[in-house]
């Protein structure tokens, strides 16, 4: 389920129960519709996207990267790999209220 800032359902799938939610993020992504003030048809790319750790795959971050739109998803750190941290997006843009937003969205 993609929701607004506001925790408003923008886009959903329906899937079985036992299904991966990461499986279904580009789906979810293309039904997005943003509708905008005043005339035109809608926006189907939001400004940033923010999720929890099980969408820090390689991926959704390229799918995202590809389609201009920011991601606030914190790094998984996985055990026995070596990880060379290369500042995300957010670090680079300076942007601080980004994991603040996405904190509030996952507890509403």
């Amino acid at each position: 389920m993609a929701r607004d800032g506001e925790g408003r359902p923008l886009a959903f799938t329906l899937t079985a129960g036992n299904v991966n939610d990461c499986t279904q993020f580009e789906q979810v992504m293309a039904r997005i519709r943003i509708q905008r003030c005043g005339p035109g048809r809608p926006r189907t790319r939001p400004e940033r996207v923010a999720a929890d750790k099980g969408y820090s795959s390689t991926k959704i971050r390229t799918y995202l990267r590809r389609r201009g739109i920011k991601a606030a998803i914190p790094e998984v750190e996985r055990e026995g790999h070596k990880t060379y941290t290369l500042p995300t997006r957010n670090q680079a843009d300076g942007d601080v209220n980004a994991g603040q937003a996405r904190n509030e969205i996952e507890e509403s």
